[in-house]
């Protein structure tokens, strides 16, 4: 698989192969430096020689990014969010989705790409369901 964080200044993409990341790049594209046709040529690049369903999680996901996703709301547990990955493979012209970001009604918060680099540590650390109860 490959994994896409594409923030608000810059881009990291992973490689993953039988859970271990055998490559990485990045750039300093982020959301904000694009318009809305430079997505694609930006996907391509970063992902060019690699292959496997791609994963993006960030900003990319946001009203500024490529396709707005909506947020997964508190409290969730961390595989909701498969249940709500947002397909795009027909922009990308290869299987890709991206993963929603969460968000929090009292008080308001909300985080987009953060909640999947928790469930990479998570991961990590146990094999136990978490579950995420912000704002307590």
């Amino acid at each position: 698989m490959i994994a896409l964080d594409w923030g608000t200044t810059s881009l990291r993409a992973y490689l993953v192969e039988d859970g271990e990341v055998v490559s990485s790049r990045s750039t300093a594209q982020g959301v904000l430096s694009l318009s809305a046709v430079d997505f694609k040529r930006v996907f391509d690049d970063i992902t060019q020689d690699w292959n496997g369903d791609v994963y993006l999680s960030g900003m990319v996901g946001s009203t500024k990014g490529w396709l707005e996703t909506p947020y997964c709301e508190t409290p969730f547990v961390l595989l909701d969010l498969a249940n709500h990955l947002v397909d795009i493979s027909h922009l990308a012209k290869r299987q890709a989705w991206i993963v929603p970001g969460v968000k929090q009604h009292h008080p308001i918060n909300m985080m987009r790409g953060e909640e999947v680099q928790t469930l990479g540590a998570i991961t990590i650390q146990s094999e136990v369901e978490c579950i995420i109860l912000c704002g307590t």
